[in-house]
């Protein structure tokens, strides 16, 4: 079975084209500062108990611009702590990380560029759970109410649940965004694409407010909760 990977590399390769993701970072100290893109995600994952802040930077239109490494006097740190530089196998992106043992719940993000300019945005987790009576099967013939353990939708968040299949690339993903929502419908229609056999759930609680320091091409701020992932029998 599968694993999934972060939320934020997912988005950037589907956001853009195979050839964007596949172009090599330039260096931040040859564009117009005032025309990056900044992208910031809080995630922790209650499977390994760690929690991990990435950036990642791009030159021009949001998530399709071009991919940027930071050069010259620019860096970045989460709560004060230098994010190393790493390359993202599959799709080639550039990003920006530190890992933290347990959980963080907040957190603030740190990126000064070449000009000198600091900007600071902060973000907090908030949590979800599954319920104690989740069941133990999912039937592909009825549609299914779950009902997570945690508070209500509020503004700017969403909640995304994943039931895996037994065999490759057989997944369903089911969103709720609501506000005062409490559960999410996993609807008939899609439970029925799925194959039968052993499969796990994945839930991940999204809470993306508008960000407050970015450049002019703007930015955004994402916290991401991942409790442990349940097997679950599909029938």
């Amino acid at each position: 079975m599968k694993s999934l990977i972060s939320f934020t590399l997912v988005l950037c390769l589907a956001s853009a084209t195979f050839f964007q993701a596949c172009v090599e970072a330039e260096p931040s100290d040859l564009v117009d500062q005032d025309r990056i893109f900044t992208d910031y995600e809080l995630f922790y994952n209650e499977n390994t108990d760690v929690t991990r802040a990435t950036a990642i930077f791009r030159f021009g239109s949001g998530v399709t611009g071009t991919p940027l490494e930071l050069a010259g006097s620019s860096e970045v740190s989460f709560e004060g702590e230098m994010m190393v530089k790493k390359v993202e196998p599959i799709t080639n992106i550039t990003y920006y990380v530190v890992e933290m043992a347990g959980k963080t719940s907040t957190g603030t993000f740190r990126w000064e560029d070449t000009e000198g300019t600091v900007y600071e945005n902060a973000i907090t987790l908030v949590e979800i759970g599954y319920p104690a009576d989740l069941p133990a099967t999912l039937s592909r013939t009825e549609s299914f109410t779950l009902t997570w353990d945690g508070t209500a939708l509020g503004a700017d968040e969403s909640v995304a649940v994943t039931v895996d299949g037994p065999n490759a690339f057989n997944e369903k993903v089911f969103t709720q965004s609501a506000q005062g929502s409490t559960s999410i419908i996993l609807t008939k229609d899609k439970l029925d694409d799925i194959d039968p056999g052993e499969g796990k759930l994945f839930m991940d609680r999204n809470f993306s407010p508008e960000i407050m320091q970015a450049p002019g091409a703007g930015g955004r701020i994402t916290a991401k909760y991942r409790p442990v992932n349940p097997s679950i029998t599909i029938e």
